[in-house]
């Protein structure tokens, strides 16, 4: 495998003089198509004349978008420019079909916008708590995605709700509306003096407490939202919903009592939010764990002025498309983790 040091001083010769040039001026002097000899490159190197940041957007393309060609996360959001146009970490379950199934939606994001709906959250927290990113109130009952998940990790209000649903207490008033009036919405006093009172939810994390015991091995604290302090709420995490992009359920549970369901050194909180599998070390199979690929500074490459970030892409076994797994042809050393 050749060195970086032989890769860099390659790409460093087809650019030296053109770094000063404006973005639109080195994007119209590219050939379409233009590469060097395969035998030049190894691992991702072979398709980055035409995607600088190897984040699956052609430079022209992030030109007309107005996103970076030099960083793969423009906003900023923690999800991939590239994986935001398709929606990656955002699969969603939609109405049911005549045959009594869902059909699982993807919903593509704004790659220069962190908070592509405005609700207070950026894309990758509304991954991590499976609430939608075009859609500023997800459950449709009066207060915001923010609103409520602040409320439910106690900042900024005295009632805990369920973002997933309207009415937490199931009482028939809108937690909005409950809100407003300046009553409980995790509080049904019709069923009051029942031990059921508030439907088991006291946390207003989605999960009712008796589910939230009965998980055997992995049972949850019902008075804790957050019961491994991975950042994903216990309900999220008892019923698959974040990871529900690679497994049916009850396949996508991650661990509620494990901060890194699949032990591979990132917590579930930040799998879910990149839309990467929580229960597989490797989710693309390509020979990298999830934790080593990512985001990359290349520090000998300074394109205008500002150094080139690289995606390692986690969810694409073979980047540049010659058979050949990205963990055998490929290594991260010498490169700077961004």
């Amino acid at each position: 495998m050749n060195s970086i040091s032989i890769k860099a001083s390659r790409r460093v010769a087809s650019i030296g003089a053109a770094v000063a040039l404006p973005l639109s001026t080195l994007l119209a002097q590219a050939p379409a198509g233009a590469v060097e000899p395969t035998s030049s490159y190894d691992a991702l190197w072979n398709v980055a004349w035409n995607d600088w940041d190897l984040d699956g957007v052609t430079n022209t393309d992030e030109l007309a978008l107005g996103t970076d060609p030099r960083h793969p996360d423009t906003d900023g959001d923690g999800i991939p420019d590239g994986h935001e146009l398709i929606g990656v970490g955002t699969k969603r379950q939609g109405a049911l079909t005549g045959s009594g199934q869902t059909t699982p939606f993807v919903i593509p994001t704004d790659p220069v916008l962190a908070d592509t709906d405005g609700d207070g959250l950026s894309d990758s927290e509304e991954n991590r708590e499976y609430t939608r990113p075009d859609n500023p109130d997800t459950d449709n009952d009066g207060l915001t995605d923010a609103q409520e998940v602040n409320q439910k990790l106690g900042r900024g209000g005295m009632f805990r709700t369920c973002v997933l649903s309207a009415d937490t207490d199931y009482d028939g008033v809108t937690d909005g509306d409950e809100v407003a009036a300046g009553t409980d919405p995790n509080f049904n006093e019709s069923a009051e003096p029942f031990p059921v009172y508030r439907i088991e939810d006291v946390d207003g994390d989605c999960a009712p407490g008796r589910v939230e015991y009965s998980m055997i091995g992995n049972s949850t604290n019902p008075l804790n939202t957050d019961t491994d302090g991975d950042g994903v709420v216990d309900a999220v995490e008892i019923f698959g919903y974040g990871n529900a992009d690679w497994a049916d359920y009850p396949a996508s549970q991650t661990r509620g009592n494990s901060a890194d369901s699949d032990s591979d050194g990132l917590s579930d909180a930040i799998e879910i939010a990149q839309g990467t599998n929580a229960n597989s070390a490797d989710t693309d199979g390509d020979g990298f764990t999830d934790a080593q690929e990512g985001l990359y500074i290349v520090d000998w490459i300074d394109w205008l002025q500002e150094p080139l970030v690289v995606l390692v892409d986690p969810l694409n076994p073979d980047q540049n498309m010659n058979g050949i797994p990205d963990g055998q042809e490929f290594s991260v050393d010498g490169l700077t983790r961004a």
